[in-house]
């Protein structure tokens, strides 16, 4: 039992390939990453850092996180996305490695089933196709899952530019850390809800899926009761905010109350029954 369980623990830690492609593994490590704090209740499972160098003697640096599921590895993603738009405004997701991922001039960095990978070159002047063809290639390497980002992200308003930029969270407690939003303390998800936040042009909208009618409905009547709080407190209070199944829908921030509702009306709420 001991031997199958350091043979798994071993396999688990060095799971980035000996080679891929013309890419060949110098050394690896299992030390702590110092990008899981972008999502710090998205916790991986496993850590590893290794270095790759190509043939032409180019060197990266490459960091794996893995997860228990693919909500928690797309959460970490979509929060290095964001932390990459404060250096990048330009800097948008798409398919350019795994199932979903985003570039800069010195690193990619995509999402793959329970996944999070990132590419970084380690010379001044990195070569943006090599970059490329090694992150495709550890890509390959990898289970795809389901092979879709999640569901709540295509539920946005205009939903093929709000995947570019969306923020997700993963079966959260609470989100008074994703937006300095007072109306957010009467969220409370339990572990048991979701949440997509994107801004469309000077608005913000975020979409929170419940798991169950019963949280949503306990979650609408503290939501309305604060709105109404901050209303009466003069404070910042959600541009339009609205019940739509089992979503909270809120709009932030709004040039106008029309526009507001406007968006919140592209929010439609798709229930699987099985």
């Amino acid at each position: 039992m001991l031997k199958t369980y350091l043979l798994v623990s071993v396999l688990l830690l060095f799971a980035l390939p000996a080679g891929t492609g013309k890419f060949k593994r110098v050394k690896s490590t299992s030390e702590p990453s110092e990008t899981a704090r972008l999502a710090p209740e998205a916790k991986p499972i496993e850590t590893e850092q290794a270095e790759y160098v190509s043939g032409a003697g180019e060197r990266f640096a490459v960091e794996m996180l893995t997860f228990h599921t693919e909500g928690k590895a797309y959460e970490l993603f979509s929060h290095a996305a964001l932390e990459a738009r404060t250096v990048d405004a330009n800097v948008e997701i798409s398919d350019v490695a795994g199932v979903a991922g985003f570039t800069r001039p010195d690193e990619i960095a995509f999402f793959k089933g329970v996944h999070f990978v990132r590419v970084k070159s380690l010379k001044p002047a990195p070569s943006a196709a090599n970059m490329t063809a090694l992150a495709q290639s550890l890509a390959e390497t990898l289970d795809k899952g389901d092979g879709e980002i999640p569901v709540l992200i295509k539920h946005l308003p205009n939903p093929d530019e709000a995947q570019k930029s969306a923020v997700y969270v993963n079966t959260f407690k609470d989100l008074t850390g994703l937006l300095p939003q007072p109306v957010l303390s009467a969220v409370q998800g339990d572990g048991n809800a979701d949440a997509a936040y994107v801004t469309i042009d000077s608005a913000g909208v975020l979409v929170v899926e419940f798991n169950t009618p019963q949280l949503a409905g306990e979650n609408d009547r503290r939501i309305v009761a604060r709105i109404q709080e901050l209303w009466k407190l003069g404070q910042p209070a959600p541009s339009a905010y609205r019940r739509v199944g089992n979503y909270s829908v809120f709009v932030f921030n709004a040039p106008d109350e029309q526009t507001a509702k406007q968006l919140i009306d592209q929010v439609h709420y798709e229930q699987v029954v099985s």
